[in-house]
């Protein structure tokens, strides 16, 4: 274990200078967000949270899910990378650490999913990478991201409009789900007993605080700065 351990920790590292190298050297047009310092910052607790919890705990999946959810968050830098085909892996998996981190909310302390609607929830957040990489088919370079960036391999078709509006639609059930998972998490925490709450509580701030985040995030990219609109919009 400890020599599995090591080796993991090495890996990380050098996943996540690779990161913090690509989220600091881009061209001023070029999105890059999270800068360097957020991405060692995220990586790097989930990093050695996961090792932690893998040394004390080696039969619980948590520990193994953060470390997972680590390497997901820094090859999310992919999509910062100038090689076309660097660039396009990691557009498709630009947030597949969401997926880590949804199931690392929902199956705490235990490692594993408690029930059915935890499956639907795992499925769905899944199945909104499907509308990814369908917009990833049809959509390329400023289309869909920038002007300066590399061209998207997956590109069959060219309809750009098409894979905005698939990517609009991604953002908007994603709210929904995320929403729809932090009322399950809030119901399950005020449910829970004394010491319960105690544990889980914050697991449940960090997480929740980190979708609600992702929802402002998902607002603003579909209809602007929310605050902005308020007087002329109503919000439901």
């Amino acid at each position: 274990m400890r020599r599995k351990l090591v080796t993991v920790a090495g890996l990380g590292i050098v996943a996540g200078v690779g990161a913090v190298w690509l989220a600091a050297h881009q061209p001023p047009d070029r999105p890059t967000e999270p800068g360097p310092l957020l991405t060692l910052l995220v990586g790097a607790s989930l990093l050695g949270c996961g090792l932690a919890s893998w040394r004390a705990r080696p039969a619980n999946r948590l520990g193994p899910v953060m470390i997972l959810t680590a390497f997901a968050w820094f090859a999310s830098q992919l999509s910062e990378a100038s090689e076309p085909w660097v660039y396009t892996l990691g557009s498709a998996i630009q947030y597949v650490w969401v997926v880590g981190l949804i199931y690392l909310l929902l199956s705490f302390p235990s490692g594993r999913l408690a029930g059915r609607l935890d499956r639907w929830l795992m499925g769905a957040v899944g199945g909104l990478f499907v509308l990814q990489l369908l917009a990833m088919f049809e959509g390329n370079k400023a289309g869909l991201r920038c002007a300066s960036c590399p061209n998207n391999l997956l590109q069959v078709i060219h309809a750009n409009p098409q894979a905005m509006h698939l990517l609009g639609l991604e953002r908007l059930l994603g709210g929904l789900v995320l929403t729809a998972i932090i009322v399950v998490v809030v119901r399950r925490w005020v449910r829970a007993g004394a010491a319960e709450r105690r544990a889980v509580a914050p697991v449940l701030v960090t997480g929740c605080a980190s979708f609600i985040a992702l929802i402002w995030t998902v607002t603003f990219d579909l209809l602007g700065d929310p605050l902005s609109a308020l007087p002329a919009t109503v919000w439901f």
